[in-house]
């Protein structure tokens, strides 16, 4: 590069010293490229003299001398004769999406300033119900923030029982995990006496497929005996039709046969009852059998040859709509079943295990045998028998200590005290023991040729607790609270020995007629 020199003369003053040269003061302008062989400032660098006004580097103009300059060229390095190194920055970001300008190495200039395309996420997303922002290619600013609509699943259901949780179309967060309602039906009935199941309301899960409405297990046992009510229960259960055709609601019981036998399966009901058994352990099995009317329009009875093991399922019900209060009695018939319900006249089997329909009631006075091999008492006689329950024999009810004890004839006890003389009423010691059958503990109260026994009370059963002294029912009638007919207020009526009035009644025993 070629340069002119231009030569500051010195002026030479001559004072009280020899005056000498000054020393040349020089500085190089850039000019067309050519080279200089003389001793000034050589290509690609930069004078640092001035006339005295400061460095212009950065003053946002490119001086003489200066290949760049950082005040207009974001790129110029410090010294302005360079550019930065490549990644340095050289233009902020103004929003989220407008991207920082970094230099490229090559040039003093700043790239263009750009936004970043509508491909770049600028938000991201917060939540399961939050949506990612793009920028849109036309703002440094990220959109507003936006969210799921309210149509989209945020949360899928854990179970038949979990609901699912949908966005609120207002909000980043998923709402709070919630259960289906215990009214929510989560297994629908699958047979006739198979209800749905609901929901608990605080589980994911259906509850366990429960057994069919009210179906109760009675294990085992025989005899036993279980009392209830249809009344307010459900109505899955349709009898066969041979029976009824009935819209009553039901009890339902399984029950599982001991030992091979002939079981018997007696129904007292308040109302019209119609009982039906059907085979297995569960709703679906084939009909065995149903009865309605045993006896009577409320009571119903059922016999079935089962073998040890064999299940079968039980429906207390009524006919057409009726509903009511019952008992349930199960027992296996001990005697020969030919004996069970022969339709014989004077046929009535006692101590069997459940009564035989031959008798004309329950208690012993209808008794025609009382011995068979398989009774409660074999070659026994009916006095074996519970007065009040010919199907079984009778048990020592007083206090175990009493029995055979060496002290005293102790009556009313159900069975012969061998401490009596004899069975009659006259080699009684006492009747008043805990659990006599005598309810006034008089020995009045006792048959006379069999003490081990009361005489049955033969009237309603509710005189015997009311407030009025009924006389001629067979027992002392506690509220007389004497056992003489001087107290006697009723004595004529159903179940009363008396027919015309209480001069009938034994003057010492008013239990009794003369």
């Amino acid at each position: 590069m070629s340069h002119t020199r231009f030569l500051l003369a010195c002026w030479s003053v001559v004072l009280l010293s020899t005056v000498t040269a000054c020393e040349s003061d020089e500085f190089t302008l850039a000019d067309s490229g050519q080279g200089d062989d003389g001793g000034g400032v050589d290509s690609g660098e930069r004078d640092s003299g001035t006339d005295g006004g400061g460095d212009p580097c950065g003053n946002g103009t490119k001086d003489p001398g200066e290949d760049c300059d950082p005040g207009m060229d974001g790129c110029c390095n410090a010294t302005c004769n360079g550019v930065k190194a490549p990644g340095s920055s050289c233009r902020e970001s103004t929003g989220a999406c407008d991207a920082e300008e970094s230099c490229n190495g090559t040039s003093a200039a700043c790239p263009v300033d750009e936004l970043e395309p509508d491909t770049t996420e600028c938000r991201p997303v917060a939540g399961s119900c939050d949506v990612a922002e793009n920028c849109d290619g036309d703002s440094a600013d990220c959109p507003d923030d936006a969210f799921q609509p309210n149509t989209t699943s945020c949360r899928a259901a854990a179970g038949v029982c979990d609901a699912e949780e949908t966005c609120s179309g207002t909000s980043a967060d998923c709402p709070t995990d919630a259960l289906q309602p215990s009214t929510h039906v989560c297994r629908a009935a699958t047979v006739t006496c198979d209800p749905a199941e609901t929901c608990s309301g605080s589980s994911v899960d259906c509850p366990a497929d429960g057994p069919p409405c009210n179906l109760i297990d009675l294990g085992n046992t025989s005899p036993q005996s279980v009392s209830g009510t249809t009344a307010g229960t459900c109505d899955f259960w349709v009898p066969p039709t041979a029976c009824s055709t009935s819209t009553s609601p039901e009890m339902m019981y399984t029950f599982t046969a001991p030992k091979t036998g002939l079981f018997v399966f007696s129904l007292d009901a308040t109302f019209d009852s119609v009982l039906s058994a059907t085979t297995g352990a569960t709703c679906g099995g084939t009909s065995l059998a149903c009865n309605d009317d045993a006896g009577n329009y409320a009571n119903s009875q059922l016999k079935l040859d089962l073998a040890e093991g064999d299940s079968v399922v039980l429906a207390v019900d009524g006919y057409m709509t009726a509903i009511g209060d019952f008992t349930l009695s199960i027992g296996e018939w001990t005697c020969n079943p030919a004996y069970f319900e022969s339709g014989l006249a004077a046929d009535c089997d006692c101590g069997c295990g459940v009564r035989d329909p031959d008798c004309t009631d329950g208690t012993t006075a209808s008794c025609n045998y009382c011995g068979d091999t398989a009774a409660c008492n074999p070659g026994g006689t009916c006095n074996d028998i519970e007065p009040q329950n010919n199907a079984v024999c009778s048990v020592w009810t007083c206090a175990p200590q009493l029995y055979d004890g060496n002290n005293g004839c102790d009556c009313g006890c159900g069975i012969l005290d061998p401490d009596c003389l004899d069975a009659t009423v006259a080699s009684c010691t006492t009747c008043a023991n805990a659990d006599s059958c005598s309810p006034t503990g008089t020995c009045a109260d006792i048959e006379s040729t069999y003490n081990a026994h009361c005489r049955p009370w033969t009237c309603n059963i509710d005189y015997l607790t009311d407030t009025g002294c009924d006389c001629g029912c067979g027992l002392i009638d506690p509220y007389c609270g004497t056992e003489s007919s001087s107290a006697c207020v009723w004595c004529t009526g159903t179940g009363y020995c008396a027919t015309t009035d209480c001069t009938e009644i034994n003057p010492g025993n008013s239990g009794i007629c003369i």
